[in-house]
């Protein structure tokens, strides 16, 4: 408090001025000056803040209603004598002070409450929402990539909740993860799985992974190097070969598989096999399923050696893989097989639009599938590559599925089938199938193969290629079928255009039901049979059309429907009309190669119809029906009678105007002959018509009306 008096130096015995100045003191002392006592009536309030500048106030009592200060100590201890108490904050670490309505408490997560912004929402607990999901970090996992989370992971699966990885981040785990129909947030996170030969695992499976989540390992080690075969024994599907090495040591040891890689002249041996014994560092004895009904075999000297690799990851399935039902998973390098297979498994099976993705070598052996996909799914690898031995099928596809693969070289040996795609697609640039009883199978979808697919490929079985029921595959120039015994095959409306190689088969090209092949450009050398064609299969061959000589076998069905005209394309059939065999050429003309006669037209019912403008007009070969709407009088220039026998013509003038022919024709009476078709005299209106028949001397007017509705 401030107070300025006026100055009474010049008047201090004017009380005037000495009274002014005890006013004033005594009005600032009474409005303005708070009391300790506080006497009756005086101010005791401020009408300002108070600043403390720093300092505090001292001997504050414990607050008794709702606007009287706090100490630090009933913060500490709870405030007890106020309307709301405080709790006590010893043994609530980590917790939050929320209320119950009537008094503060502190809650854990599983406590407090919330309501979803979204229409219709229900209040319910933090915990509950949290609790949908787990992570692996809840339960203690690092994902630094160094150690060992497999434990964390398992128990986050345990709780059989969606589990979560952290996005990108790579986890180390001494094992794989008990993966049972889990539901997994991959966020691109990565499980490094230790080195190691993994035996009884049981199946890996998902029922949904949103993100991708990567399985991988550290590669591949070199398990020998070959440089020759010393002996080799066994049947078609379990050959044992001896193959001699050239190691100080060895890294294949029995039990565990060996990948021997694709290259030229190194065919047979190509695939995934299971290492039978070892002599010292000096040999290596593998089962390889060959499907071959010869040993391919034969002890040999390579002209350089040989290395096999070993997958540093092994894993042992106790029946089926890996099956995923949504989402994506990835796998990198790795060997996946089983040694005691149940019916109807798959190393890796992905349905209901999951998707399977190889960034590694991926080998498989054992299964009734090394891969399937069904009901929307894709199989993709452009980065990795497959070696699948010694499986039923290697790579089935059903039902709108896709396989894409691109670079490396795939390969599918060993096996009964090779590749089986049901109403699918598939894209491959680099793709074997080798010593597997069939190769290519594709119904009602379509194999756009290209000029990369089927690159030195060698099938000893069956088929090598085929396409069913509309299906369409292509194949390049690049591909090369050997030793089939049906090199390609379409049936049932089945397409295929085929430019590469197919060499020592027994039948190199077959076509049944209406099925078309396109064989331009192809090369056929050394097969028993080139061709067999039967029931309507359209055949371009390896000259741009059919050799009859190459063709050994042509089968038609006995009694069949005359063929639509279509320019260009020329229709042998068994006419189910008088059961003789005939011909029909993309111009209409039919050709009775029994009787040797022409019959364009062929008859009632047969042949093309041409509305005629013209007042000239020539009939054309097919032709066999012609209206007639000229507007003078029309010629005509019929067929030559001697190339036309039995062909039917029939005419309708839709004009009032003569109709006549270039040359004469046997009248109705069958007596007179004459250029007169329709005219003044014989029906001369619209609506008149006739029919001529040639006997292939001349031509006869068989039938006519007047066009008069009675």
């Amino acid at each position: 408090m401030k107070i300025t008096l006026d100055s009474i130096i010049s008047g201090f015995k004017s009380v005037t001025k000495l009274i002014a100045n005890f006013d004033l003191i005594e009005s600032e002392l009474n409005d303005k000056v708070l009391y300790r006592d506080n006497p009756d009536r005086e101010p005791n309030q401020m009408n300002t803040e108070l600043d403390m500048n720093s300092k505090g106030l001292k001997n504050l009592p414990s607050p008794t209603n709702d606007n009287d200060a706090a100490r630090w100590i009933d913060v500490k201890n709870g405030v007890v004598t106020t309307d709301v108490i405080l709790p006590t904050l010893s043994g609530n670490t980590d917790r939050a002070l929320s209320t119950d309505s009537a008094s503060l408490v502190f809650k854990d997560g599983d406590d407090l409450s919330f309501t979803n912004t979204a229409a219709g929402a229900t209040r319910r607990t933090l915990g509950a929402k949290i609790s949908e999901s787990v992570s692996v970090e809840d339960f203690g996992a690092l994902g630094n990539g160094s150690i060992d989370d497999l434990a964390a992971i398992n128990a986050a699966l345990a709780t059989n909740k969606s589990v979560e990885f952290k996005a990108d981040t790579t986890y180390r785990v001494s094992a794989l993860p008990s993966f049972t129909n889990a539901k997994v947030v991959g966020n691109g996170a990565v499980l490094t799985v230790d080195d190691g030969d993994y035996a009884n695992v049981t199946a890996k499976t998902f029922d949904k992974i949103a993100g991708k989540l990567t399985i991988d390992s550290s590669g591949f080690t070199n398990a020998a190097t070959v440089t020759g075969v010393t002996s080799s024994s066994g049947s078609s599907g379990d050959w044992t070969v001896e193959l001699s090495c050239s190691d100080t040591t060895l890294a294949a040891v029995v039990g565990s598989y060996v990948v021997f890689p694709y290259s030229l002249g190194f065919e047979s041996f190509a695939g995934y096999h299971e290492v039978l014994a070892t002599v010292g560092n000096t040999s290596v004895t593998v089962k390889i399923t060959s499907q071959s009904s010869t040993n391919p075999f034969t002890p040999v000297v390579f002209g350089s050696p040989k290395t096999i690799s070993k997958a540093n990851v092994e894993i042992d399935f106790d029946g089926g893989g890996f099956l995923i039902e949504d989402g994506t998973l990835v796998l990198g390098d790795m060997g996946i097989r089983t040694d005691a297979p149940v019916s109807s498994v798959a190393g890796v099976y992905v349905q209901s639009k999951a998707t399977l993705e190889i960034t590694g070598t991926l080998c498989i052996s054992g299964f009734d599938w090394g891969l399937r996909a069904k009901t929307s799914s894709q199989i993709i690898s452009t980065t990795g590559t497959y070696v699948v031995s010694d499986c039923t099928t290697g790579v089935l596809l059903q039902n709108n599925c896709f396989l894409y693969l691109d670079g490396t070289n795939h390969v599918v040996t060993g096996s009964t089938q090779a590749y089986n795609l049901q109403y699918s697609k598939a894209i491959s640039e680099n793709t074997k199938a080798l010593h597997c009883d069939s190769g290519v199978a594709v119904t009602g979808g379509e194999a756009n193969l290209g000029t990369y697919l089927y690159k030195n490929e060698q099938f000893d079985g069956s088929t090598a290629l085929s396409a069913f029921a509309h299906a369409n595959v292509t194949a390049g120039t690049l591909s090369s079928i050997i030793g089939a015994t049906t090199g390609v095959y379409a049936f049932t409306n089945g397409q295929i255009t085929y430019g590469g190689y197919i060499t020592y088969s027994t039948t190199a090209v077959r076509g049944a039901r209406h099925a078309e092949l396109d064989l331009n450009g192809a090369t056929l050398s050394s097969n028993t049979i080139n061709y067999n064609i039967s029931q309507g299969c359209i055949l371009t061959n390896s000259a741009g059309g059919v050799e009859t000589s190459n063709v050994e076998y042509l089968t038609l069905t006995d009694g069949a429907s005359v063929p639509t005209t279509e320019v260009g394309k020329t229709y042998l059939y068994v006419d189910s009309a008088d059961g003789d065999l005939k011909a029909k050429f993309g111009n209409g003309t039919v050709v009775d190669l029994i009787t040797g006669a022409a019959v364009v037209g062929g008859g009632s019912g047969q042949g093309t119809f041409y509305l005629n403008n013209s007042n000239t007009y020539t009939v054309a070969d097919g032709v066999g029906y012609i209206q007639n709407e000229s507007s003078g009088t029309c010629t005509l220039t019929l067929p030559t009678p001697a190339d036309n026998t039995g062909r039917v013509i029939t005419l309708k003038n839709n004009v009032n105007q003569t109709v006549q022919s270039a040359t004469s024709v046997v009248q109705r009476d069958s007596s007179t002959s004459s250029t007169s078709l329709i005219n003044p005299g014989f029906q001369y209106r619209a609506g008149a018509w006739m029919n001529l028949a040639c006997d292939g001397t001349t031509w006869y007017i068989m039938g006519w009306g007047d066009g008069v509705v009675n």
